[in-house]
């Protein structure tokens, strides 16, 4: 067994290393869902389970709707939602590998 196969499931499911407010958590997903709908599994996760992950709501402190996106944890690379042609983007469309160290990046969209 190599060592990515540690990190797949008989289901298809990719183990990644995910990051946020300096703690790092293994969350197993779907390479081939959306972003949007892995950030929104990882939302409810998060919030049912803070301890086990982090807090991420949905409104700020101030009242502003906050947006949370994935990237690389090296570099500054952000993953968009869409496609400059509009297409829904993917863990895999990004190249994301299983065992791979992403973040969060969080975004407050005033009004």
């Amino acid at each position: 067994m190599n060592q990515e196969d540690e990190f797949l499931d008989e289901e298809g499911r990719i183990k990644v290393f995910i990051t946020y407010q300096e703690k790092t958590v293994l969350f197993s997903a779907n390479p081939k869902y959306t972003l949007r709908t892995t950030m929104d599994n990882l939302c409810k996760l998060s919030n049912t389970y803070p301890d086990k992950f982090w807090l991420l709501p949905a409104i700020d402190p101030n009242g502003h709707r906050v947006t949370y996106y994935l990237g690389k944890l090296e570099g500054k690379s952000i993953f968009h939602n869409k496609s400059e042609r509009g297409d829904d983007q993917s863990l895999e469309r990004y190249g994301v590998r299983p065992g791979d160290k992403l973040k969060i990046i969080r975004k407050v969209v005033a009004g």
